[in-house]
């Protein structure tokens, strides 16, 4: 190995250190541009194809471990593993320097605990924990690394380690890991279990607090001898981390800690600090959870007093079991202004989604009652009302609960913020520009339109300071955010322009910077708050962001110095493809797990359309073949989505996102020959399903800034040369109506209608000709993805986290819809949910059974929570990180 050298797509650019396990090189991934560190495998594991092939199986097991207290595993390429390259010292080093502080000890034990928890969750065992593999990263992260000697559990409590499960591929009872850190059991080469890692864990926080291993000898047998017998001084540790100490260090496992998630339970309470408090901000971070409330209360009442800038420190907020891990419509968690309160939305067991709010020395949060489909919470600038969107209005609430006000009718929003001038500056819909309401209630005042400038929409606005001027998101086209611009409005003059190309989700603070969104990670970039334009290079300050690409939503919040997101490494990257029939029973298609959307299965059931993310991001359709077991790729430029079959299987037709328009395009199914534009436009076109003699139904974002539905005649004369016709209206109303659904014989339409009051699936009668407007019945209240039974009189959608089924009769000019119904008795798996643009499942032609996406990580049982990353002293690690020249 040397230099400039290439493995796949690696190019190696210089040594980094070897071991057991191999040489370290630190490498450029080539085509996501990006530093990886790569282990060069012995070249005894080159030759041996079967170790390579369950090494390749268990390191895409390990890449599950998506974690930000954990180096990330991206995957084996030939005789290699490629890891995320972490930038910083190792532990070690900082040990070396002299024992840390208690507050920066248990700050660093913290996240290796939280790391652990992680991964004994998904079976995962390190068995090498210690100093060198932890590294303390510039801005107060850590991350363990190393996972070369983890296990994969098979699920009991103590398992031989063998050379099936172990990535190192030792044999059955060798002795693993390193000496100083091994717990008894391991140096005996005795079964381990979880409880290993967490004498290691003892191990490693002794070593910080003391600045001494707690176990030594002159040789390995001697340090061995140490841990099987040796007495260990209490007294050099702090008292309050005594009782935790004896706890992880306790030679018998079968009365040692078990769980990495209790460590915080097992801190002694410290004394109560005499100093005052100052501001509006007298919090002790402890309703976060038990490690965030014992260490992060305590950091942040000691930085409240100082002047100087205060070094950065990052905790989990726990939101408790019930909080929505993913919101398309707005940030999972916002803050109060003071930084004092979390407002975030909840899903009770069989409730509908509502806000709660929870001031951070609150164990528990309080649900408003009123606010029940709710989207994108936001404060008032006196932190004492909670606007959000609900039934197609724009409402408020107060904080501490109380009647709910109205304040608009809305179609769609996308945004909302709340000035101190008595305004509410807010975008209505997917396709419209920014509105002013009253807060008190009234009509919106129109404030931009985007077709004015050749855009298509203006969303997730911000009021910048001085009232006099608007920050916000702006695009040609209503998707791919990560192409889109930051535009500022100055209200004098009520025009506006770009002042940040190629982002989303645009927030000015208060250190003279816009923070935004560019394909998941954070930016920042300098601002002149005076002349509105920003005065130097954006730079990168975090690469877990959760953004939304496809709505611009870039869930975080800034306030009082503290930031809040959700980090993507918390969140499902990856899920498996499945069948689920009427007895609950999954049964998984042996297709590699990916971010999936979309599936539509064939005519004649024999293969599987999906849309499927693309490393580096957006996604392309590829077609499953459930008889042969293979997959094939039908297009390439990652910016294709949402399949649909033709009534005779040979063709799909599909979405294709560029930075000027969306086009729906036709394709053979079988791969060959190009495609063909059917239309475009710079709105959103969301193609749903085929009348039996191939009219295509779709919904399209309009310039009234609602999505109606509209079918598109196709001449196919010659199959792989259509002529699309003018496009049809169905139904065009003054609320969102998508999802348009032809029955079999084509003589109806079901579709999800956002009426406000009386939302859900609706059925009309389908006519050609067109013209008048067409009977409609409502068939549920709620719901979407609608899908019809191929050879029977039923119709299935999804509703209340089930499937459900409704039977029907029909006459000449009437539908008759019975009572809805569980299609299933058994309680159902967690699969992924649709929205309201996509869709997550589809009926086999045979109506038994559906495709799904299961979705383990959100099957959260007692005591999984969502959680949220907090940083605190945000502020004063931005002006470090990115000066503001004067």
């Amino acid at each position: 190995m040397s230099p400039q050298r290439t493995i796949a797509h690696y190019r190696i650019t210089s040594k980094l250190g070897e071991g057991g396990m191999g040489e370290v090189w630190r490498a450029t991934d080539t085509r996501l541009h990006r530093d990886v560190a790569i282990k060069i495998l012995p070249e005894r594991f080159a030759g041996d194809t079967q170790r390579m092939t369950r090494l390749s199986r268990e390191a895409q097991v390990l890449a599950s471990l998506n974690h930000p207290n954990i180096a990330a595993i991206y995957g084996v390429e030939e005789h290699a593993i490629v890891m995320e390259f972490v930038e910083g010292k190792t532990l070690a080093e900082r040990i070396a320097a002299g024992r840390l502080p208690l507050d920066a000890a248990l700050a660093i034990a913290m996240q290796i605990a939280a790391a652990l928890e992680a991964a004994h969750s998904r079976g995962i065992i390190h068995r090498d924990l210690k100093p060198a593999n932890i590294k303390i990263l510039p801005d107060g992260r850590c991350k363990v690394l190393d996972f070369g000697l983890a296990k994969v559990s098979r699920g009991g409590e103590s398992e031989v380690s063998d050379s099936t499960q172990t990535l190192s591929m030792t044999q059955e009872g060798a002795i693993l890991g390193t000496p100083s850190y091994m717990a008894p059991e391991q140096a005996r080469g005795d079964p381990v279990d979880k409880r290993a890692d967490i004498w290691a864990f003892g191990a490693v926080l002794y070593e910080m607090l003391t600045g001494e291993r707690p176990f030594r000898g002159r040789t390995s047998s001697d340090v061995m001898a140490a841990v099987l017998s040796q007495e260990i001084d209490w007294t050099a540790v702090p008292a309050r981390t005594r009782r935790l100490l004896r706890s992880c260090l306790e030679r018998d496992p079968g009365r040692r800690l078990r769980d990495a998630g209790d460590i915080g339970l097992l801190l002694e309470d410290p004394p109560e600090p005499a100093a005052s408090r100052s501001g509006g901000v007298r919090i002790a971070i402890a309703a976060l959870g038990v490690a965030a409330m014992v260490l992060a209360g305590l950091l942040w009442r000691a930085t409240r007093n100082h002047s100087q800038p205060q070094g950065l420190l990052r905790f989990d907020a726990d939101l408790g079991p019930d909080a929505v891990d993913n919101s398309g419509e707005g940030s999972v968690v916002v803050l109060s202004p003071d930084g004092t309160r979390f407002a975030y939305m909840v899903r009770p067991p069989g409730r509908p989604i509502q806000i709660a709010t929870r001031l951070l020395d609150q164990a528990a949060p309080v649900l408003l009652q009123g606010t029940e489909g709710t989207h994108a919470p936001f404060f008032s600038p006196d932190g004492q009302w909670i606007g959000f969107f609900a039934g197609g209005k724009l409402k408020k609430v107060p904080v501490r609960g109380g009647p709910v006000v109205t304040l608009c009718n809305i179609v769609q929003s996308r945004g909302a913020w709340w000035g101190a001038d008595g305004y509410i500056i807010t975008n209505l819909s997917a396709g419209s520009g920014l509105y002013r309401v009253p807060e008190a209630g009234g009509d919106p005042q129109r404030l931009t339109a985007p077709e004015a400038t050749g855009e298509a929409t203006h969303r997730w606005p911000q009021l910048l300071p001085g009232g006099q001027a608007v920050l916000f998101t702006g695009h040609t086209i209503t998707a791919n955010y990560d192409e889109a611009n930051l535009e500022v409005l100055s209200l004098k003059s009520g025009k506006w322009g770009v002042v940040q190309r190629g982002g989303y989700f645009g927030r000015y603070v208060p250190t003279g910077h816009i923070l935004y969104v560019n394909q998941s990670a954070l930016y920042a970039v300098p601002f002149d708050l005076d002349r509105l334009r920003v005065r130097g290079a954006p730079v990168p300050l975090l690469d877990d962001v959760d953004g939304n690409r496809n709505n611009g939503n870039g869930r975080f919040d800034v306030r009082n110095g503290m930031l809040v997101y959700v980090s993507n490494r918390n969140l499902p990257a990856r899920w498996p493809v499945a069948w689920i029939d009427q007895t609950g029973r999954l049964e998984t298609i042996p297709l590699d797990p990916g971010e999936y959307s979309a599936p539509r299965i064939s005519p004649d059931g024999g293969r599987l359309a999906l849309a499927a993310a693309q490393s580096g991001g957006g996604s392309d359709i590829e077609v499953y073949d459930f008889q042969r077991q293979t997959t094939m790729r039908l297009t390439f430029t990652h910016n294709n989505t949402r399949p649909v079959w033709t009534p005779d299987g040979k063709h799909i037709v599909f979405t294709t996102e560029s930075a000027r328009s969306i086009a729906l395009r036709w394709m053979r199914a079988d791969g060959t020959g190009g495609s063909t534009t059917l239309m475009e436009d710079k709105n959103e076109i969301d193609p749903w399903s085929f009348s039996p003699d191939g009219r295509l139904a779709f919904a399209w974002l309009a310039a009234d800034s609602s999505y109606h539905l509209w079918t598109l005649p196709l001449d196919l004369h010659d199959p792989d040369q259509p002529k699309a016709s003018q496009p049809q209206p169905f139904l065009r109303s003054s609320f969102q109506e998508m999802q348009p659904a032809f029955s079999p014989d084509g003589r109806w339409i079901a579709y999800v209608s956002a009426q406000p009051g009386a939302s859900g699936i609706y059925v009309s009668g389908f006519s050609p000709a067109g013209g008048g407007d067409p009977p409609k019945w409502q068939i549920s209240p709620g719901g979407s993805s609608p899908v019809w039974s191929r050879n029977g009189h039923e119709l299935f959608y999804q509703g209340d986290g089930k499937m459900m089924v409704v039977s029907y009769t029909e006459g000449k000019d009437s539908f008759t819809a019975d009572k809805p119904r569980p299609w299933s008795s058994r309680p159902a798996p967690a699969i992924r949910n649709d929205c309201c643009d996509t869709w997550y499942v589809d009926l086999s032609p045979d109506a038994q059974r559906f495709i799904v996406f299961p979705m383990p990580e959100l099957a959260r049982g007692p005591g999984r929570s969502v959680h949220a990353e907090v940083l605190l002293n945000f502020l004063d690690y931005l002006r470090q990180r990115v000066p503001v020249s004067k």
